[in-house]
């Protein structure tokens, strides 16, 4: 809550700069948007570290390390089935100007849901002279996601002439993730057994072992800082009404973030791993009406699609973020 303390502070001394006469303008807002986050897939391999206790044992290390024509290969692949979240939303806006400069405020709260099913398989490959050792690991997990979504965006507009002005701004977005579902897993222990059977021949081996269903749960927190410019386009219809497209380039940064999971069926400690951060850029789209429904009220309404397009991070350029949905506002002139 810190950093939405300190967008608000300085919003609020950017719109009480303006002259005691600018025009205020205050009114409350709803929204439905539609995030595909949790249909991105191009670094699935890299969720693994879930499982952290299926990694390479420390006896198939040390068997590596004694033995220098030993090698091991490891293969992972995934697929992943989810549901697009989608966010109801409600908020208000503040907006101080005149007819040449204006700085709007808007804050915005909705939460969302969606479930995942992900699948993760690795095969390893222990070679060792004129022996090849294989295992398999199969891990299934159905995770349902709650999410608590909050919005803070201050934008910018210079009007130009009556048709055209100049966009700008600076956004917050933060997500607060809690998700539970239960895990499956089969796995093969033929490279541990063969390690130890060369190194500890008195040693049992090891059965495969199926987990059946544990218990998982998540906790994360996901923030998004972002800057924008562009220009709003304006073609008036009647008096009273006014059609909009705006226009804009982003860039945005998600900072790394950490990931508390616990298997409850295995273990009560939870594991605390750091998940990668991600810069994107792209596209920051709105298209709308605006119309005066009285002398000092008035009715917008409009759609809005943003482009994440990532340029760091696990994520692949083409597998790109997508928020997009419907906006609705009533804005009374005080």
């Amino acid at each position: 809550m810190k950093y939405i303390g300190r967008v608000a502070l300085v919003s609020g001394s950017l719109l009480f700069a303006q002259s005691a006469q600018a025009e205020v303008i205050f009114g409350p807002r709803v929204s439905y948007y539609f995030d595909n986050s949790n249909l991105r897939t191009s670094n699935l391999t890299d969720d693994n570290e879930l499982i952290a206790s299926f990694d390479v044992s420390p006896e198939v290390e040390q068997f590596l390390a004694q033995t220098p024509d030993a090698s091991l290969e490891v293969e992972d692949r995934a697929s992943s089935i989810g549901d697009q979240i989608a966010y109801p939303m409600i908020g208000a806006a503040i907006s101080i100007g005149d007819d040449k400069d204006r700085f709007t405020l808007t804050g915005m709260f909705g939460s969302g849901s969606g479930n995942r099913t992900q699948t993760l398989i690795t095969n390893k490959r222990l070679n060792s002279g004129v022996q090849t050792i294989t295992d398999l690991q199969v891990i299934d997990a159905a995770i349902d996601n709650e999410i608590d979504r909050y919005d803070i965006e201050l934008t910018w507009q210079r009007r130009l002439n009556e048709k055209l002005a100049l966009s700008g701004g600076l956004r917050y977005e933060r997500l607060d993730v809690n998700a539970s579902g239960q895990l499956s897993a089969d796995v093969s222990f033929n490279i541990d057994n063969f390690a130890n059977a060369t190194l500890n021949p008195t040693r049992p081996a090891q059965p495969p072992v199926s987990l059946g269903f544990a218990d998982l749960l998540l906790d994360t927190k996901i923030e998004i800082f972002s800057a924008r410019l562009g220009a709003t386009a304006f073609v008036p219809i009647d008096n009273s009404i006014t059609a909009f497209f705006n226009g804009m380039l982003h860039v945005s940064h998600q900072p790394d973030y950490k990931v508390a999971a616990s298997l409850l069926s295995l273990s009560p400690e939870t594991v605390i791993f750091e998940e990668v951060g991600e810069t994107s850029v792209g596209p920051d789209i709105a298209v709308g009406l605006q119309a005066g429904i009285a002398e000092n009220i008035s009715l917008d309404i409009r759609y809005r699609a943003i482009f994440f397009f990532p340029v760091s991070g696990d994520l692949s350029f083409n597998d790109a973020r997508v928020n997009h949905g419907v906006n609705l506002g009533v804005s009374f002139r005080l």
